[in-house]
């Protein structure tokens, strides 16, 4: 079943006109195609008195004799209480699902923080960014998906239903909102301070580099609410998730700000829409409140399936929340007996011989079963954990992966054993290795362009001390040694889109090799160091990098 993050986690929007709101995420058990979403719509407005001073009492001419005051009748200030009320039309919920194109939005200081960040070094980027950014988002553009549903030529075809991705203008609120949708949440504090100067530029950067692929009708929240100061309103709503077919979250935690990462993102967003009526004027806000979205498994119990994503657009007319109120429901104890009685009817089944013939059932369904589905495999044909290094013919070493796939957030565990060369051979003196991401974008005829980047840091060893020995003693046995590398857990599972790109991920080895010569003279401890002293100054390196494909499930 797909899944959604971050959960229990309170995602608040402020700076808005004397109101706040703030949504929350909630698994439902009972339900898994279902989340639950808690919507608090909070007035800001600070429970003090705002009135007119009133003048009580008419003034009279008194004597300038010093206790003439107390007996006078002087003008006294008084308060009209009467407190600030926030009134709010039309509120709805939404759900949008979409592709940006990375740092091609806000890029000339348009969205502020989040693209100039205060820690930004100039001579960083210039050494490590990328300079033809521009030619590999045009290159990118040309993806089937893309060319058909992004730009001026394609905003007449793609979803609509969200206002602010067709807007020619954004004032300064509109530009604090729709930051959102662009940058990590809440990266921007307040409005900027500026707001006609980049105003028509930016929404046309965002109409054109965020590509709607997912849109649901508005389910309405309320048609009226009126918020006293320091009070607020709570909708508790029970919301579909997006359907399996849909592409998870990619890249979603990355600003991009040096160019280093993905090209492309795929996010997805819960809208919180109202209409602010202030001095007998309506106008339409929408707040995106970000959330992780990861397609659940398909197929039998040894296969991994997906679909092929992001063929056409999908608007879900027929999508609606629930709202359930305040109240949480009560646990369905019918619903929990009879899931016991189930468990225990499985258990009794259960016995050794129906479980052996259950898996020789399962491993001997075929390939082709589900290729007729429509669907994509993600387990390759055979499933590998050893192979074979070798330099021009020759054995090198041995790797060999502890599994033959990884789900997101595993560790992976790598082993080498390199062999033992005699004679004038190059041995391994060093290595390190990654894990790296590649972008595989689909162009028409059969064409595809590719943009790599690291997912995880990279780890080195040192082996020459192993080596050295290996080399004086013959009669060693293989060097072996291990590591480990970790799949954050922010990182997407690997995808395809034949319309758009392929996410597909590689285990990464460099290995440093010295070639190594027959000790000359006395084969003793002293030739020994003199061999050492020799090599220490004259030696040469070279280098032998080699990739295998690192299956990533959800």
């Amino acid at each position: 079943m797909p899944s959604i993050n971050p959960l229990g986690h309170r995602l608040t929007k402020d700076s808005l006109a004397n109101y706040a709101i703030s949504v929350t995420y909630n698994d439902i058990p009972s339900e898994p195609d279902f989340f639950e979403c808690s919507v608090e719509i909070t007035s800001t407005v600070k429970r003090e008195a705002n009135g007119r001073e009133k003048q009580t009492g008419t003034p009279k001419k008194t004597s300038d004799s010093w206790f003439s005051g107390f007996f006078s009748q002087e003008s006294v200030a008084a308060v009209d209480l009467e407190p600030q009320e926030t009134r709010l039309l039309l509120g709805y919920v939404q759900l949008l699902g979409y592709i940006r194109l990375n740092n091609h939005v806000g890029t000339d200081g348009s969205s502020n923080p989040a693209n100039n960040p205060y820690w930004k070094n100039s001579q960083y980027l210039e050494m490590y960014g990328k300079e033809d950014l521009d030619v590999q988002i045009d290159t990118v553009r040309k993806t089937p998906f893309l060319k058909t549903f992004a730009g001026d030529n394609g905003a007449k075809k793609r979803t609509g239903g969200v206002s602010d991705l067709n807007s020619h203008r954004y004032d300064a609120r509109t530009q604090y909102l729709i930051h959102d949708l662009v940058y990590p949440f809440n990266t921007l504090i307040s409005p900027p301070d500026n707001p006609d100067t980049h105003a028509e530029e930016l929404a046309r950067e965002v109409s054109q580099n965020v590509i709607p692929f997912y849109v649901t009708a508005q389910s309405l929240l309320f048609s009226k609410t009126i918020l006293s100061p320091g009070k607020s309103d709570r909708y508790v709503l029970k919301v579909p998730k997006p359907s399996n077919d849909l592409p998870p979250s990619y890249n979603t935690k990355s600003t991009g700000a040096t160019g280093d990462t993905g090209l492309v993102s795929i996010g997805y967003s819960l809208i919180v829409g109202v209409s602010e009526e202030i001095n007998g004027q309506l106008t339409p806000r929408n707040m995106y409140f970000p959330f992780e979205f990861r397609s659940g498994k398909k197929g039998w119990d040894r296969e991994w399936l997906q679909a092929d994503y992001l063929q056409e657009p999908v608007v879900d007319t027929s999508w609606e929340t629930e709202v359930r109120g305040k109240q949480k429901e009560k646990p369905n104890n019918k619903g929990s007996k009879e899931k016991l009685l189930r468990d225990i009817d499985t258990l009794i089944e259960s016995d050794v011989q129906v479980v052996a013939a259950n898996e020789r059932r399962k491993s001997s369904v075929s390939k082709p079963l589900t290729e007729n589905k429509g669907l994509i495999s993600q387990l390759p044909a055979k499933l590998r954990v050893s192979y074979q290094i070798r330099v021009n013919g020759v054995a090198l070493c041995t790797l060999t992966m502890s599994k033959p796939f990884y789900h997101v957030g595993d560790d992976v565990h790598f082993f080498l054993d390199v062999e033992n060369q005699h004679g004038d051979c190059a041995r391994v003196v060093g290595y390190y290795a990654y894990v790296e991401a590649h972008e595989i974008f689909n162009l028409p005829e059969k064409k595809q362009f590719v943009n790599t980047y690291k997912v995880t840091p990279t780890i080195k060893t040192n082996l020459l001390a192993t080596a050295l020995a290996a080399h004086w003693d013959s009669d060693s046995s293989p060097v072996s040694v291990s590591n480990m590398l970790n799949l954050p857990r922010h990182a997407t599972q690997q995808f395809q889109s034949s319309a758009f790109m392929d996410l597909r991920y590689f285990f990464v080895c460099k290995f440093l090799l010295n070639d190594f010569t027959e000790l000359s003279g006395n084969n003793d401890i002293k030739g020994y160091a003199d061999y050492l002293q020799e090599y220490k100054f004259d030696n040469e390196g070279t280098e032998f990098k080699f990739a295998i494909p690192l299956v990533v499930l959800p």
